[in-house]
């Protein structure tokens, strides 16, 4: 049977690594308010912030799930001194490890890594959550692995290696790139800047597109993108650029020509 340890000051609770020696696969840390400090091997233990948002509790440190884990209502932040590369992923996903995010932050505030890595045969599902980073545009980077994600901001998306995303009432800050025969499919997506692209065998599949006022560009090389709905009209424009091997379908479209 699953239990709780409760993660602060005052009765019954314990020091954060009290409760994580002692945790095993299953059990769920419960932290209260406040910043903890450290890298993380998790085998199976869940973590759940018990404050009022998920800012409240932040861990300042690189997550890397081991075994099946659900994180809840909690920030993850990274900074520039964890690793000597520089190289800080707030939350490392691999290795047919299946991890749900509900209500979390994570940041790779600098550096140079995203905040997210799905490799491999990983699976990551995200709800109502943010990845952010600093240092390059992409929050989210899938390499082979599968994410499902809705309700959520991330700060660009790149998919690579048939890697797999569902995107459900998203909203992204910067590009999407798909690339070496992986997938992209959305319901509600919304652009905020810049550009799609789908590459060497890659599909971009979107329900509905809402893009920013200005200009947006929708490329395809050997690729597709197909979008059935968009919001384009004369202040919200789409351009379309593509090859002779590659496919886009999208209402209101402008090619642009060589």
């Amino acid at each position: 049977m699953s239990r709780n340890y409760y993660v602060g000051q005052g009765l019954f609770k314990r020091s954060f690594e009290e409760a994580f020696n002692e945790a095993q696969m299953g059990d769920t840390l419960v932290l209260d308010p406040g910043e903890y400090s450290y890298n993380l091997k998790l085998a199976g233990v869940n973590l759940k912030g018990n404050g009022g948002s998920s800012r409240d509790v932040v861990i300042h440190g690189l997550l890397e799930p081991t075994r099946n884990l659900s994180l809840e209502n909690l920030s993850v932040v990274t900074d520039k001194s964890m690793t000597k590369s520089g190289e800080n992923l707030a939350l490392t996903v691999n290795r047919d490890v299946q991890v749900t995010c509900t209500n979390c932050r994570f940041d790779a505030g600098h550096g140079k890594s995203v905040a997210i890595w799905v490799g491999g045969t990983g699976h990551l599902t995200l709800t109502h959550c943010e990845a952010y980073t600093a240092g390059q545009t992409v929050g989210l980077d899938v390499v082979g692995g599968q994410v499902t994600c809705q309700n959520s901001i991330i700060n660009g998306l790149l998919v690579m290696s048939k890697g797999a995303i569902h995107l459900a009432k998203t909203r992204i800050l910067d590009c999407i790139k798909a690339t070496n025969q992986s997938r992209v499919t959305a319901e509600d997506l919304y652009l905020e800047r810049t550009f799609l692209q789908a590459e060497s065998g890659s599909q971009i599949r979107i329900q509905h597109l809402t893009v920013p006022e200005g200009n947006t560009a929708l490329n395809a090389y050997h690729g597709l993108i197909d979008v059935q709905q968009t919001n384009a009209d004369d202040t919200h424009r789409i351009f379309k650029q593509l090859d002779s091997q590659a496919t886009i379908n999208c209402p209101r479209a402008m090619l642009v020509k060589d």
